[in-house]
């Protein structure tokens, strides 16, 4: 049987202009009333951001249970890279471990105790380098466990720790020649796609943080672990956020929060490449994709999935 939720554990929640989306995340951790909860929220762009902004973080004045809450306002709008990072950066300073979520994600009840045996199990085991609640197999089970190992880092619902982390560069100008996506099983058949993401990161073409994770996870040659269930969903595509608003991303329509009541450990250690090309295969194939993360350059992307360049 999974064990229950260990409280002690601290949980990390960005928040922004989403009052509806907060409120449903909180019902949720209200169930499993973690003791201590870190809020980051960038500064608002505009009078209609303040108003929603002080909506939401009203609510963190009036949880329904015992529970320590520190917060990490911005004055000043820095935009979702480096407020994101900089917040995860603040948590880590403060915890040794712990679960983050932005606002539009919500987990199911088995999320929280999956996530709390898989932080407690491998916090000492380097080559593990997050805890993902997403998966995107369309219900095709990998492995002998509950759960499998990618060579991907997922960052919708997530947790790590503080031996990781420590790691992170927002800017990665000093890492960029040690990013190697040709001799990696998982990232291979898409180099070509994701040396040009790296290009227009370093170019300033994205503004986004969790890019810098997934290749810091590589360089360290880390791996994830990624639930057999789908413990996660996105509920902000259709509303406004940070990045772009697209209902067509291929995720969005992952509404379906799957169960985990055993925890089986797979027989061995080892990355699932079949899980992981499949996930890509789908994703990065999807126009809903690019549009969401990426403003230029999407047709040359296009053509580096499809192996046309």
């Amino acid at each position: 049987m999974i064990k229950s939720f260990d409280s002690e554990i601290a949980v990390l929640i960005v928040i922004f202009i989403r009052p509806e989306q907060t409120r449903m995340l909180l019902n949720e951790l209200e169930k499993v009333k973690p003791k201590r909860l870190y809020v980051v929220c960038d500064g608002p762009r505009s009078e209609s951001d303040t108003l929603l902004s002080n909506e939401v973080k009203k609510m963190f004045e009036e949880l329904s249970w015992d529970c320590e809450v520190r917060t990490n306002y911005r004055k000043e709008n820095i935009g979702p890279g480096k407020c994101v990072s900089e917040g995860i950066s603040w948590f880590f300073e403060n915890e040794e471990m712990g679960i983050i979520f932005e606002d539009d994600i919500l987990p199911s009840e088995d999320f929280f105790p999956f996530v709390s045996e898989m932080l407690k199990k491998y916090k000492d085991v380097d080559r593990i380098g997050n805890i993902s609640g997403c998966n995107y197999q369309d219900g095709v089970k990998r492995g002998d466990g509950s759960y499998y190992f990618s060579a991907l880092t997922h960052a919708w619902g997530w947790a790590t720790w503080r031996r990781v982390w420590q790691d992170y560069r927002f800017d990665l100008k000093d890492q960029s020649e040690k990013i190697d996506f040709k001799n990696n099983k998982s990232y291979r058949p898409f180099r070509f796609y994701w040396q040009n993401i790296l290009k227009m990161m370093l170019n300033g073409e994205i503004n986004t943080w969790d890019y810098q994770f997934a290749f810091l996870n590589l360089i360290k040659g880390r791996v994830s672990v990624v639930p057999n269930s789908n413990l996660v969903s996105n509920i902000g595509f259709n509303v406004s956020t940070t990045s772009y608003t697209n209902a067509k991303h291929p995720l969005a329509s992952k509404q379906t929060l799957g169960s985990m009541k055993e925890n089986i450990q797979p027989s061995v250690m080892e990355v699932n490449v079949d899980a992981d090309i499949y996930e890509q295969k789908n994703e990065l194939g999807n126009p809903g994709f690019l549009n969401f993360y990426v403003k230029k350059n999407k047709d040359l992307l296009y053509q580096l999935i499809k192996g046309e360049k």
